[in-house]
């Protein structure tokens, strides 16, 4: 029995349920790691796990095989099917091709404070340091946000409340600095209060000290 069938719902009503139904969160695609919205009904229907046909297709590449339990697979598609699975979201940040393409898809761009130090260094250090913060490079996992390639320099913009308290020890000043020197990068650390206390002269005679670099 369709019991809602000729029921009269009041505008206000139909109005709230159009607005939830196209109400939308933000997901992160498990195959790519790219950020996308669904509707709030399909997330809660535990669906939009992926972005696109192509990222699902691709999932299902690893998930289908085993359900087939009576087709003899070759042993090199058993070990690759086995790391896959085995595979943490941590290892794969460690692939840089894999950070490389997550970061594309996100369309990241300076905010404000990067954008004013990035305009001090280009108008001290020209053609010197760029930006890359977007992506462009990543060193095992780490994405600088200023490098300088033909050196093997990289800056760091530290945000104060994302660097501070308890975190882990790669997001600190120190673990940081450690973690570029072990891949041959020397790096600087440039604190959000140090670009706000600072005039722009006293910040480009850090960057050229540490460096040894004559503005």
């Amino acid at each position: 029995m369709k019991a809602r069938v000729g029921t009269h719902q009041s505008e206000e009503a139909r109005q709230r349920k159009s607005k939830a139904l196209s109400q939308k969160v933000e997901r992160i695609c498990q195959q790519c790691g790219k950020h996308f919205l669904v509707k709030t009904n399909v997330a809660r229907k535990g669906e939009g796990r992926f972005c696109s046909y192509k990222c699902y297709g691709e999932a299902r590449k690893g998930e289908m095989i085993p359900w087939n339990k009576g087709i003899s697979w070759p042993d090199e598609i058993k070990q690759k099917i086995k790391a896959t699975s085995q595979r943490t979201r941590h290892d794969q940040w460690k692939d840089d091709d894999f950070a490389k393409k997550v970061i594309a898809g996100r369309n990241i761009k300076p905010n404000k404070l990067e954008r004013q130090l990035g305009e001090i260094l280009s108008r001290n250090f020209p053609n010197t340091y760029e930006y890359t913060g977007d992506g462009s490079l990543v060193l095992n996992g780490m994405i600088p946000d200023f490098a300088n390639y033909n050196q093997k320099e990289v800056i760091e913009f530290f945000g104060d409340y994302w660097h501070s308290g308890n975190i882990r020890w790669n997001y600190t000043e120190l673990g940081r600095i450690m973690a570029y020197n072990a891949l041959g990068f020397k790096c600087l650390i440039i604190w959000q209060h140090d670009l706000k206390q600072f005039t722009e002269e006293q910040i480009v005679d850090n960057v050229s000290s540490f460096f040894r670099r004559k503005a």
